[in-house]
C-alpha cells in the first residue's frame, strides 16, 4: 500500500464499480444472482460480498432498481453502510496502525474500505453509457426477462 496514491485508489475504485457493470464474467455473475433471487419462494436472501459495499451495493442497486425504487433513494441507501461499517473500519485501521502501517497505508486502506457516493454513481454512468439506459442494460446484458423481473417484484412488493 506503500506504493499507492490515495488518489489513485480512488480512481481504482471508481473504475472498479465500472468493471462490475460492464465486464461480461461480472455480466454472467450478475445474472446468476438474479436468477437465484428471483428462484427462491419464500424466506430471506443473503448476499454479501468482503466490505459488504461493492459488489453488495451493485446488486443492492440492481434489485432496488428493478423494484422501481429512484436513483437518489437507491445512493441514500447505499450510504448508510457508510455508517454501518465504521465501527469495523475504524477496527481495522486500529489494527493496521498498530502493526505499522503508515499515515499514507492508512489513507490508501480507507480508500478501499471506505463508501463514496461516487463509485455507485459511477456505476450508474456506467450503465447508461454502456446500454444507454438501466432498463435496457437489465433486458439486454442481464438477459432479465419479464418472468424474473415479475418473480422478484412479487417477491419483494408483496
Amino acid at each position: 500500500m506503500s506504493d499507492i496514491d490515495p488518489e489513485i485508489a480512488g480512481n481504482y475504485m471508481a473504475e472498479m464499480y465500472g468493471e462490475i457493470i460492464t465486464d461480461p464474467r461480472a455480466i454472467q455473475c450478475l445474472r446468476t444472482i438474479l436468477q437465484l433471487i428471483a428462484a427462491e419462494k419464500e424466506g430471506g436472501v443473503y448476499f454479501h460480498c468482503y466490505a459488504g459495499k461493492d459488489r453488495t451495493g451493485i446488486v443492492l442497486a440492481i434489485l432496488l432498481t428493478i423494484l422501481g425504487v429512484d436513483k437518489e433513494e437507491i445512493i441514500r441507501d447505499y450510504m448508510r453502510t457508510a455508517e454501518l461499517r465504521r465501527t469495523e473500519n475504524e477496527r481495522i485501521f486500529s489494527e493496521a496502525r498498530r502493526n505499522g502501517a503508515s499515515e499514507k497505508e492508512l489513507d490508501v486502506m480507507r480508500v478501499f474500505y471506505t463508501v463514496q457516493k461516487d463509485y455507485l454513481e459511477y456505476a450508474f454512468a456506467a450503465v447508461e453509457k454502456h446500454s444507454g439506459s438501466f432498463q435496457r442494460y437489465l433486458t439486454e446484458e442481464l438477459a432479465l426477462s419479464d418472468a424474473i423481473a415479475g418473480q422478484i417484484q412479487a417477491r419483494f412488493l408483496t
